[in-house]
């Protein structure tokens, strides 16, 4: 079981993705998204809360 759930955000596609590796072979870790931006990570809190995640 998931533990901890973590939203990456940052400008650049690459780190993202090494974020995204990294954390995801962590079982306690899962990444519930990727954002660009700072205004992303709001919305998607915003809709991960409505669906109960």
């Amino acid at each position: 079981m998931t533990s901890i759930r973590l939203l990456i955000t940052d400008d650049q596609m690459m780190v993202r993705q090494g974020f995204m590796v990294l954390f995801d072979v962590d079982l306690d870790v899962g990444v519930v998204g990727l954002a660009v931006e700072g205004s992303t990570d709001g919305w998607f809190l915003d809709q991960a809360a409505a669906s109960g995640m």
